[in-house]
């Protein structure tokens, strides 16, 4: 929870912190795994086999003291690995952000997918009739 300041009024921003990790994917899956503690969801895609027409989505969740990995394997909506994102990823997003047990959300993103298109997109896409940027 964060307190702006909007118009010399003190406001609460209760929207789920997003968190990106991207980079090199050795290092960028240790740092992704650092935020794990409970109140954490971590969320990554594998395209390694994304010439298959597959995209692996793994979600690791932490509640108590066990870390809980599941893993779900998507199809490429319409050949295309952005639109396949976009499709699943915003509206995984909003769900996890309203869960009251989910504190902070961490994306681990595949080197191949650029940090710069989805930061635009989870600040201006619109999901479930609510701006993405709720989700910040």
């Amino acid at each position: 929870m964060t307190i702006v300041t909007d118009k010399g009024f003190p406001v609460i921003d209760q929207r789920t912190p997003v968190v990106l990790v991207c980079g090199w994917q050795e290092d960028a899956s240790l740092l992704a795994r650092s935020f794990q503690r409970e109140g954490v969801s971590i969320v990554s895609h594998d395209l390694n086999e994304v010439t298959s027409g597959v995209v692996q989505r793994t979600l690791i969740s932490t509640s108590g003291l066990t870390p809980r990995e599941r893993t779900t394997i998507l199809a490429l909506a319409h050949g295309c690995v952005s639109s396949t994102l976009r499709e699943e990823l915003l509206p995984l997003l909003r769900r996890l952000a309203s869960r009251s047990r989910v504190d902070r959300i961490v994306l681990l993103l595949d080197a191949r997918i650029d940090p710069e298109v989805l930061s635009s997109a989870l600040a201006t896409m619109e999901v479930s009739n609510l701006n993405g940027a709720a989700l910040r």
